[in-house]
């Protein structure tokens, strides 16, 4: 109501920001040291995987860890509950009843799919793999939570790249294993695709542009020929980032399988 917000009424605001990497853990350590717990839960790592959460939804999540507890009968809340309960918050949903539809040969191609995307984020050195699962929530099948070293706003050229080739290993996994992909990739080769067209658009990346910024090019100026230049060098990234994944996967093969 803007008459609660006269002056000499309630006219001051105060501006908060998102929790940062330490306030989470603290929050964190906070929440679960009320609860009956195991002393299992590793809170840096919470951390690490909940960048945005806000507290009232760590809060929601150490709740939901709880309830998970008490329901399958469990005596204490432990790390693995306090996992499920952040996959629930993020993925949207309990784990699906799709999980008993799958075939064999489709949960095998949801392990390499997944595993690809852990080993190439791993040995690129993306940050730590917290956690990986083909147990599907939401509209995902499978996920890898690959948390960053630091939460610097500032993404240089490098990891730019390396996360092409991480959005790509999965794809790349199951062209190697199974000789064809599947539709799983999908959702990879789109945030792939916005990724390497913003490197070469918008971040200044771009070998054929330079110092030109494609999004401060006017409507009016922008056409056809531009366009293809973008995306012909957003392929060529997104070509590299795929050789690059073909060859650490294929050098590295055992590894694939035993993750797998």
């Amino acid at each position: 109501d803007p008459a609660m917000r006269r002056p000499g009424r309630f006219d001051m605001l105060v501006r908060l920001t998102l929790p940062t990497l330490p306030d989470r853990q603290q929050l964190f350590d906070l929440y679960i040291g009320k609860l009956t717990h195991d002393g299992t839960a590793d809170t840096a790592a919470l951390a690490r995987m909940t960048a945005g959460l806000t507290p009232a939804d760590i809060a929601n999540t150490v709740n939901k860890a709880a309830s998970s507890a008490a329901e399958s009968g469990a005596p204490t809340v432990s790390h693995e509950h306090l996992l499920r309960a952040i996959e629930t918050h993020q993925l949207g949903g309990e784990v699906s009843a799709i999980k008993g539809l799958l075939s064999e040969s489709t949960r095998e191609r949801l392990a390499y799919h997944e595993a690809g995307h852990a080993l190439v984020g791993h040995w690129l050195q993306l940050g730590a793999v917290e956690r990986v699962t083909i147990e599907p929530r939401g509209q995902a099948l499978g996920v890898t939570y690959i948390s960053r070293d630091s939460e610097d706003p500032l993404y240089v050229q490098a990891e730019l790249s390396n996360r092409l080739a991480m959005m790509l290993g999965g794809r790349e996994a199951e062209l190697l294993v199974k000789g064809s992909v599947s539709s799983g990739a999908s959702d990879d080769l789109k945030r792939a695709s916005e990724l390497a067209i913003n490197m070469v658009g918008s971040l200044g990346f771009s070998k054929t542009f330079g110092l030109l910024s494609v999004a401060g090019v006017p409507k009016e100026l922008m056409g056809p020929d531009i366009q293809a230049a973008v995306l012909k060098e957003a392929r060529a990234m997104l070509e590299q980032a795929q050789a690059q994944c073909q060859q650490l996967l294929t050098s590295r093969r055992r590894q694939l399988d035993d993750l797998a």
